[in-house]
């Protein structure tokens, strides 16, 4: 007999395994909780806003990314700097700037104590203890730039590691590399393809990557407007990507449908159609156009022909389990009732009757009503969809707005002229929207949105202030909340309609919307998310309930421009309360932003100058405010920011401006001009008097000198042949009259010369000397030598000064040949500064020696002063 366990050992070891197993259970189930929630931490994808096609983004190696006080970007070159507000980029050149460094480091210490190190490892140290571990960098990476902590996203349980090449997420608890986000050439939202030099966060907590080629952004607030791309790069300019329907029970991928490509499966994580088993009824799909996609209740795929057929595909099994022939009636695969699960379709509207055909999913039952209204009038029918109840809404030739439920059977129709306050031409009408349960009725032009009262037979228009010129509406759309999304051509903007708010937001390229021309937008396609689609096998994805409101920031002055001049000034944020403006100019330009790296773009401003504008005035894009012909007073500016929600920042920023009068406007400015002008005219006549004065003065002279020289000259001539006639003694009286003859021919050629205007220079005096020396010393075989040795040859000199001068040379002249008695005489006249010299080289043969001996007398004259005697 084999021995037994007693009964009581049994249960005993019954209960220790049932514990042991729910223990491993529970262990188990906590660490896949663990593992989820540390999983979850992390983004399964995220999109990098690069800056391509913004005007004066850097687009070369960035050396340095800082921000000021005011909140501005500052982003460093090597030939200038970049500051960026959210807006737009303005380009300063090369200077210092005392910002704050906020780069992060390769070193990096967690709360804990420990310490992490980066570069071509990650090195990690416990705080108690001195040894290191060491864990490897992806490969192809490169080496470590930054580590730090994600608050807002992942807190203090992983660290972010930017390398090289990528960006990775570290996981603290587990010790592994949970996330890796690097370039993808098929990816325009991927990280970007510079070789990466440094990390940055702003105060928005928005993290900066600055590379050898560009930067790029992480703005974990707003990760939706996610783009995607079937065939990247190979099919440019063609390949219409028609609709997008998310896959059932997985987020990460969804149906797409092209006009050339077919039926495909898209990987959203990873950005690439997902490599399918192309068999049977994928197999047939995969080969023609298609166009629409819906699942039914039993979770079938229906795919809609271009014109031929309906597919009904069964994902489970891989097999077409239905084929619904259009004969031609289909424009196009339409849309399906969410709520009762029916299809529709318009019948073609070139045949005699216009008429909706209506498939059930599960019985596949087609059923066709026609609307009495279209048998009337077959002309274009724009706009069916089915609202939350299931009626059909249509506009009927831009002139009715029709709508038809067959269950129970309604119809109504109202001419579009009955609506009273509409003032809008009836023929831009394009869509209508019915939101049954607001009891809501929206119609939409290509300026403006309509809101109906179907039952008051009212309208409401909404006007946006944001649009701009070149926008036209094309279409609308209803989310869960009510809101309706506009879509615009041919900027690819997206408006969001608060009905309760009645505000406008604003949605373009700068958030990561396509630039390209968007084709259709699709709600409920892809789970909430909605999706866009447009050309090049590209389509946008977004869930419009998880779009962020940010609000706006406190506006700043950035600067002010007086009159003409290009010189701004800039103030800084910090100040603005004791900054003002005082100007004498009444043209001010004043130009304001506010920093928002999120929504920079698609800020509102409003501003209003107290005393002028009597309210407030809506900025346009430029963000300036222009004021021309301001009176005399004291002002303030103020501006506000709202964001793109139109909710404003109640703290506006306020500029005082004092606009004092011109100088020329003041009474002291004008006794000035008096005495100014009274000191021109005394001026004036002063000189006048000088003038004639010295007028008077010369022929004075003139006269003195005809009395003294030759006058006298005359008198003695005429004494002589007086006494010729009657003298008897009348030896050398011929001579004598022949000898003042000449004196007097003399002195009125010199007379003459000194009144000669060509003669007031310089040379013209060297000139004269010269030939009065020759004249008078040749009889006496003396040899004269005259030399200009210094000076301006054409320097003028007034007629006095000539004339004293001249004499003065004749006077010392005579005085020498009547000292003494020389063989040779050079003359060496020099002219500096405002002086005259001349300088008497005599040469003479003394007694008792052989040969000439020098003799030197000087003589000076100062032109500034001609009463002074030369000096000997």
């Amino acid at each position: 007999m084999k021995p037994h366990l007693p009964i009581c050992s049994l249960e005993i070891l019954v209960v220790i395994y049932n514990a042991l197993r729910s223990w491993v259970k529970k262990s188990m189930l906590c660490y896949f909780i663990l593992l989820y929630t540390s999983l979850g931490a992390q983004p399964l994808d995220i999109k990098f806003d690069r800056f391509d096609q913004w005007a004066n983004a850097p687009r070369g190696s960035i050396q340095h990314i800082q921000q000021d006080k005011a909140g501005f970007l500052w982003l460093s070159t090597a030939t200038n700097q970049v500051r960026f507000d959210g807006n737009e980029f303005q380009v300063f050149p090369l200077k210092s700037i005392q910002l704050a460094d906020n780069q992060l480091g390769t070193q990096f210490t967690d709360k804990k104590g420990n310490h992490w190190y980066g570069d071509s490892l990650l090195r990690w140290q416990a705080p108690k203890t001195k040894s290191l571990q060491t864990f490897r960098l992806p490969p192809g990476t490169g080496i470590c730039r930054a580590l730090f902590f994600h608050p807002q996203v992942t807190g203090d349980s992983v660290l972010w590691i930017l390398t090289s090449k990528a960006l990775h997420c570290f996981d603290l608890k587990r010790k592994q590399f949970v996330r890796n986000f690097q370039y993808r050439s098929h990816d325009r939202q991927s990280l970007y393809g510079a070789a990466f030099r440094s990390a940055f966060f702003s105060k928005e907590g928005i993290l900066w990557l600055i590379g050898e080629t560009g930067f790029c952004k992480y703005d974990w607030r707003n990760q939706e407007f996610r783009q995607y791309d079937l065939n990247p790069g190979k099919r440019s300019g063609g390949g219409e990507l028609n609709f997008v329907q998310g896959l059932a029970g997985d987020s990460t991928k969804c149906w797409v449908t092209t006009s050339d490509m077919g039926l495909l499966q898209y990987d959203l994580l990873k950005h690439q159609i997902s490599p399918l088993k192309q068999t049977g009824g994928l197999l047939q799909l995969t080969q023609r156009g298609s166009y629409g996609l819906a699942y039914d209740k039993l979770g079938r795929l229906w795919v809609g022909g271009v014109t031929d057929s309906i597919v009904v595909y069964d994902v489970k099994k891989n097999r077409i389990v239905q084929w619904i022939p259009l004969h031609g009636d289909l424009l196009h695969f339409i849309d399906s009732d969410f709520r009762r699960g029916f299809f529709w379709y318009l019948l073609d509207q070139n045949s005699p009757k216009t008429g909706l055909i209506r498939i059930e999913p599960v019985s596949m039952k087609i059923d066709t009503f026609w609307v009495p209204y279209w048998q009337k009038r077959p002309k274009r029918i724009i706009m069916l969809l089915p609202d939350y109840d299931g009626t059909l809404w249509f506009i009927h030739d831009n002139t009715f707005i029709e709508y038809f439920n067959p269950q129970p059977r309604m119809v109504g129709q109202k001419a579009l002229s009955s609506f009273s306050t509409i003032d809008i031409d009836f023929s831009k009408f394009y869509c209508l929207r019915n939101d049954a349960l607001r009891k809501s009725i929206w119609l939409m032009s290509d300026e403006a949105l309509l809101k109906l009262d179907w039952e008051n037979q009212t309208a409401y228009t909404y006007y946006n202030a944001q649009q701009r010129p070149d926008e036209k509406y094309v279409r609308i759309h209803l989310d869960d909340l009510g809101q309706v999304w506009i879509q615009c051509f041919p900027s690819n903007a997206l408006y969001r309609f608060n009905p309760k708010k009645e505000t406008f937001a604003r949605y373009d390229w700068s958030d990561g919307l396509p630039v390209k021309v968007i084709e259709g937008l699709e709600p409920n396609r892809v789970g909430k998310k909605w999706s866009q689609r447009f050309h090049d096998h590209t389509f946008l994805l977004f869930d419009p309930l998880k779009l962020p409101v940010i609000p706006a920031n406190q506006p700043l002055i950035s600067s002010v421009r007086l009159g003409n001049r290009t010189k701004e000034h800039s103030f800084d944020a910090h100040k603005q309360d004791q900054s003002s403006i005082k100007t004498k100019q009444r043209a001010i330009s004043i130009t304001f932003t506010s920093i928002d790296f999120a929504q920079g773009r698609n800020l509102q401003f409003r501003y209003q100058l107290m005393g002028v504008d009597t309210a407030w005035v809506r900025a346009n894009s430029d963000r300036e405010a222009n004021y021309t012909g301001l009176p005399l007073g004291n002002y303030q500016f103020k501006v506000m920011a709202a964001n793109r929600e139109g909710e404003w920042n109640p703290v506006p920023a306020i500029l005082p401006i004092s606009i004092r009068p011109a100088f020329y406007t003041q009474i002291w400015f004008w006794l000035l001009c008096a005495v100014f002008i009274s000191g021109l005219f005394y001026w004036g006549v002063r000189r006048w008097e000088k003038r004639q004065q010295r007028k008077y003065q010369i022929r004075q002279l003139i006269a003195d000198d005809l009395h003294e020289q030759v006058g006298s000259a005359l008198d003695s001539i005429h004494e002589l042949s007086t006494l010729h006639h009657t003298s008897t003694h009348k030896f050398g009286l011929l001579e004598r009259i022949e000898t003042h003859t000449n004196s007097a021919a003399e002195k009125l050629s010199d007379l003459i010369w000194l009144l000669n205007p060509g003669n007031d220079t310089l040379a013209q005096v060297v000139q004269r000397i010269d030939e009065y020396a020759h004249r008078h010393l040749a009889p006496l075989h003396i040899i004269p030598n005259i030399i200009l040795v210094k000076g301006n040859p054409q320097l003028r000199i007034a007629l006095e000064k000539r004339e004293y001068l001249y004499q003065q040379f004749k006077t010392n002249l005579v005085n020498l040949l009547k000292q003494s008695t020389f063989t040779h005489l050079t003359i060496h006249i020099a002219q500096e500064n405002r002086q005259i010299k001349m300088e008497f080289i005599l040469m003479y043969t003394q007694e008792n020696t052989t040969g000439l001996a020098p003799d030197q007398h000087s003589l000076i004259m100062d032109l500034n002063n001609p009463l002074v005697e030369l000096k000997s």
